[in-house]
């Protein structure tokens, strides 16, 4: 059946570039084939793992099925729970709040400074004694001012998560965005700077969190 459609996809193609679609659309759907009969390529999962890690300039990444997976699976391994209280931008996606709901957690909402990140000045009067973490968004690619949201997190003895969904690369302060945190979450979403049709990762530099999201 995937030689039919693979036919009629790469016929649109000029002949120069039909090559290298039809080797690249045959493995996509080798790749379907196998997952589909529960034959998973676990090599090839490890291999882009050990990549993506060194592009994000971490330790660790570990993948994982989208961005919000990546968010929950971070909040898990951060012990976040039921009567936990999580900061979160206001102005961002959902999936960030219904991380921390999965958890049983409740989403504190922070408002964004004028770069529509959120607002480091605010975070403060949101704090209790219930607050555990932190999720800082970078948004649309644009690092949040890490270097400042990290001195009132050590101050309070907080954890942060880095939400890099949007900003695969970005650099602030010298530092690749994902690793000022104790856990970065990236996606592969279709519309994003590395794009799969879905996906996501954590990356860290610390074992124990590696192993917990794992």
């Amino acid at each position: 059946a995937y030689k039919v459609i693979t036919q009629n996809f790469i016929t649109q193609f000029p002949i120069d570039q039909r090559l290298n679609w039809q080797k690249d659309w045959n493995d996509l759907l080798r790749s379907f084939a196998r997952k589909a009969v529960g034959i998973f390529d676990m090599e090839s999962y490890l291999e882009f793992e050990k990549s993506f890690a060194k592009f994000a300039g971490t330790k660790h990444a570990v993948s994982c099925s989208s961005g919000t997976a990546a968010l929950h699976l971070a909040l898990r391994a951060l012990h976040v729970g039921s009567g936990d209280e999580v900061i979160v931008p206001l102005f961002s996606m959902a999936a960030c709040a219904f991380a921390v709901s999965y958890c049983g957690a409740t989403p504190v909402f922070v408002d964004s400074a004028e770069d529509l990140n959120i607002d480091v000045n605010k975070i403060e009067d949101k704090l209790t004694t219930k607050t555990k973490v932190i999720i800082v968004v970078h948004t649309y690619g644009r690092p949040a001012d890490m270097v400042s949201i990290m001195r009132l997190a050590r101050k309070h003895g907080l954890k942060v998560i880095e939400d890099c969904a949007e900003a695969h690369g970005a650099v602030t302060s010298g530092q690749l965005v994902g690793t000022f945190g104790h856990v970065g979450c990236y996606s592969f979403f279709k519309n994003k700077i590395v794009a799969a049709e879905e996906g996501g990762a954590c990356v860290t530099n610390d074992d124990s969190l590696a192993s917990a999201v794992q």
